[in-house]
């Protein structure tokens, strides 16, 4: 899994630490100073101090802005069951608004079980929207078009080789539940398919359309960036 960190997002904090801290430092340098001389002349009236233990409301505002952390701009996700089957299944969300992010889906499979060969492909995109004040955080609701393709086909000594393929194009809708422990994100949830699909044999003697609803079941981990 790749994931490019925004350079956008991290050096802006950067620099606020450093102009509050530069800030504090000033100030605590300045009242140093201050107390130096009011030793050093005699029969001078004591000077207060008093503001350097007081910081300024920049250096406040710095530092809370730094604590922080910058709203998440996207996100990129793998399923971690797939996985273990061999399926590559993966995807990015790129954050458009307060609430809602584009979601783009992409997932290949293939084997070969005891002469069986199957390979399987697919895309998805929709939106996914956030029902909380913070993305990739709390209830959510996602709306996706799905497509999906694969091809079979198993050979005989006797009999030969026999192929079939299927497409499939649908709408997908889940809702569920994301937790953010930044930069780590879990998705759990589950929603409906309705589908359109066509199968056919590869001579195409055989063509069978089906349609229906099917339950899907909707989980991934990610990074946030």
């Amino acid at each position: 899994m790749n994931l490019k960190v925004s350079a956008s997002s991290i050096f802006p904090i950067l620099c606020l630490v450093c102009h509050a801290y530069a800030a504090e430092a000033a100030e605590a340098s300045s009242a140093t100073e201050v107390a130096s001389v009011d030793e050093l002349a005699p029969g001078s009236s004591p000077r207060s101090t008093s503001g350097a233990n007081q910081s300024s409301p920049v250096a406040d505002g710095a530092v809370e802005s730094a604590k922080k952390a910058s709203p998440a701009t996207g996100a990129v996700y793998v399923n971690p069951v797939g996985l273990l089957f061999g399926l590559i299944d993966a995807e990015v969300d790129v954050t458009v608004s307060k609430n809602m992010a584009v979601v783009g889906e992409g997932s290949y499979w293939s084997f070969d079980v005891l002469g069986l060969k199957t390979t399987a492909w697919g895309l998805g995109g929709g939106v996914r929207y956030f029902f909380g004040d913070e993305m990739y955080r709390g209830w959510y609701v996602s709306p996706v078009l799905q497509v999906a393709h694969s091809t079979a086909s198993i050979e005989d000594d006797l009999l030969g080789e026999f192929s079939a393929s299927a497409t499939l194009a649908g709408v997908e809708a889940t809702v569920g539940h994301q937790w953010h422990w930044k930069p780590f994100t879990l998705r759990l949830g589950g929603g409906l398919l309705a589908f359109q699909a066509v199968a056919k044999s590869g001579d195409e003697t055989i063509k069978t359309e089906l349609a229906g609803v099917s339950p899907v079941l909707d989980g991934a981990l990610g990074l946030t960036f």
